[in-house]
């Protein structure tokens, strides 16, 4: 988070017969995501587990409940009364008030009205997981092939990611793609403060981990994949559902029911009124110990309307380089946006489609990044 004190455009479009082959073709993929064990809680580590966790470069993290650190400020200098969703305020030692804003909101609305920090934490129900004390509320289950609902917008329903995700190798065109070599893994669901590990399959862990203005899905790769000569592409493969009324975007265009390839960013947006609800960057591809990222690549179609068909990869030429060190992680991010921040009886509120929403009557949510 913020304190105030070259991206390659690449998108290429296959339709007609092509893309309907990789639309049956990857729904023939789908009984991957069956593949995840049951899930399990443990109260406790073993010692040989605390020590691989630290060697690891994308071992879960811990206890996220604050999101900004401010260790050189006492909380009970705070001035409560002063605080809004960008904003904290605090008396110094000769009284005098200093108010700090942040680009990335570190509060969030109660449904009692009152200002409340944000927590990221992934907490357990009944029914899986959740994520609550957010700008935005996401839920998880049990089952990685059912996907993870996020509540953009209290008035708007959930968008779905990473439903039926599928480890895929493709060819030069992306238009073949084929299930990836990966045995079956028997590893428990496990949670560390704000992210949440699915074990896709043995060497390969889906992550999914909330801020408080985006969610980050990671394809943690822990070895080598094993790939044909001809496959140039390895990637993981999902359906999103879109809520109803919205649409898929390259810039201005909609994507329709071509395959399209790109390293573009992918928006969701309101037809009507062109509000974006969510936004996938660039994806990007990063290496232990690498400073550098390098950008991932987009194939994407449109069926039955509302779903998407979405494959995150990168080349298979540098994943399969001689000196690449792993684990390595394939991250696209899901952006949540806040569609305007206004005032209303010298409070803040959403604008949304044109309408305040008071956090007095209104709990507010967001999914992916501010404006």
């Amino acid at each position: 988070m913020n304190l105030d004190t070259t991206k390659l455009n690449k998108t290429s479009i296959w339709g007609g017969i092509g893309s309907a082959v990789f639309l049956v073709l990857l729904m023939a993929l789908m009984p991957m995501g069956g593949m995840v064990a049951p899930m399990e809680e443990s109260d406790s580590i073993m010692e040989s587990e605390e020590a691989e966790a630290k060697a690891d470069p994308f071992a879960l993290p811990a206890d996220s409940s604050g999101t900004i650190d401010l260790e050189d400020r006492d909380p009970a200098d705070e001035l409560l009364g002063m605080r809004g969703l960008t904003q904290k305020a605090y008396v110094e030692d000769d009284g005098d008030i200093t108010v700090l804003t942040f680009s990335t909101p570190p509060i969030t609305s109660s449904e009692e009205g009152a200002w409340e920090e944000i927590n990221t934490n992934v907490v357990s129900t009944p029914y899986g997981w959740e994520v609550t004390e957010n700008l935005f509320k996401t839920g998880f289950t049990a089952d990685v092939g059912s996907g993870i609902a996020v509540q953009a917008h209290p008035n708007v329903d959930p968008i779905i990611v990473g439903m039926q995700p599928t480890l895929v190798a493709l060819d030069a065109t992306g238009m073949a793609p084929e299930p990836v070599e990966a045995g079956p893994t028997d590893a428990a669901i496990t949670t560390g403060g704000n992210t949440i590990r699915y074990p896709l399959a043995e060497g390969y862990d889906l992550d999914y981990q909330v801020d408080s203005n985006s969610v980050k899905q990671n394809l943690i790769i822990r070895e080598q994949p094993a790939l044909k000569e001809n496959q140039e592409w390895f990637g993981i493969n999902e359906i999103i559902r879109m809520p109803g009324d919205h649409a898929l975007y390259i810039g201005d265009v909609q994507v329709g029911d071509e395959v399209v390839m790109t390293q573009e960013s992918l928006q969701v947006r309101h037809v009507e009124t062109g509000v974006v609800l969510v936004e996938f960057p660039s994806p990007m591809v990063i290496e232990a110990g690498n400073p550098e990222q390098h950008m991932g690549t987009y194939f994407v179609t449109v069926f039955s309307g509302s779903q998407i068909i979405l494959t995150t990869a990168v080349e298979s030429s540098w994943l399969m380089d001689m000196n690449r060190t792993y684990p390595v992680n394939l991250d696209p991010t899901i952006k949540v946006y806040q569609n305007g921040v206004g005032t209303y009886h010298g409070g803040y509120c959403y604008i949304y489609y044109g309408y305040c929403y008071d956090n007095n009557y209104l709990r507010l949510y967001r999914y992916y990044a501010t404006q």
